[in-house]
């Protein structure tokens, strides 16, 4: 589902629930319900979208009233209501849109939670295992790349593992970004003992004595590499 599909559910819910609340007037209450949904932190980002897209926090009650009383904001003229009336009705419809726009992101928030868990095939991880972890790649920002071995040191959620890095940092990653490791005497691999996206298993060789010498392979190849097609290929296959 994309972006729009999903502010589009959103919208739709957050309607449901106040005609649910205040009857057929959601026109009335839907510029209160925009306002409550913008001002809300964003679970990913930590800040509201408001503030996101104008680099500062939206403007409440309190500074309305500020503004009526520096004469930044002018009193319409023949207005039926006194600033007073305006802002307390106007406090109290963004307190009933601010709950509901509350509720639904938490809603939200348990829905992505548990459609990411869905993924999460039942992983038998316990403290002390050694495991991979997927992290990005660094030279490239479309591939990911298996770093480690890193060593489970906590069980923190359901789905999630604290492990301490190589470098002595720890780090609290989900069990989709890990896999078990071994190490034999003369292999090291990665297991994939529960997913059928990474083909099969394939052993390297640490044995390096039956390790075959580059040199000897590189000098019985035909000419079609010069030499410096030749040194560089050596640095790679190094």
């Amino acid at each position: 589902m994309g972006a729009v599909e999903r502010w589009n559910r959103t919208l739709k819910d957050m309607l449901n629930k106040n005609i649910q609340e205040h009857g057929n007037e959601w026109d009335v209450h839907l510029p209160y319900l925009l306002f409550a949904y913008r001002e809300i932190p964003h679970t990913l980002t930590g800040v509201s979208p408001y503030q996101l897209v104008y680099g500062r926090l939206p403007s409440g009650p309190m500074t309305i009233l500020k503004e009526f009383w520096t004469g930044e904001r002018e009193i319409p003229t023949g207005a039926a209501r006194s600033v007073e009336e305006y802002l307390k009705q106007l406090q109290k419809k963004l307190q009933d849109a601010h709950e509901i726009a509350s509720e639904n992101s938490a809603k939200n928030q348990e829905r992505m939670t548990s459609h990411y868990n869905l993924r999460s095939r039942e992983k038998s991880f316990s403290v002390g295992d050694e495991v991979l972890i997927l992290m990005p790649s660094s030279t490239h920002t479309l591939l990911n790349t298996w770093i480690g071995p890193a060593k489970v040191v906590k069980l923190t959620r359901h789905h999630s593992c604290l492990v301490r890095m190589e470098d002595g940092n720890t780090r609290e990653l989900h069990v989709n970004k890990l896999r078990p490791y071994i190490s034999r005497v003369d292999h090291v691999g990665i297991i994939f003992d529960q997913d059928t996206d990474f083909g099969e298993l394939h052993y390297a060789p640490t044995d390096k004595e039956n390790q075959p010498n580059i040199d000897i392979e590189l000098n019985q190849m035909p000419d079609i590499l010069n030499a410096q097609q030749k040194y560089q290929l050596r640095n790679l296959l190094q």
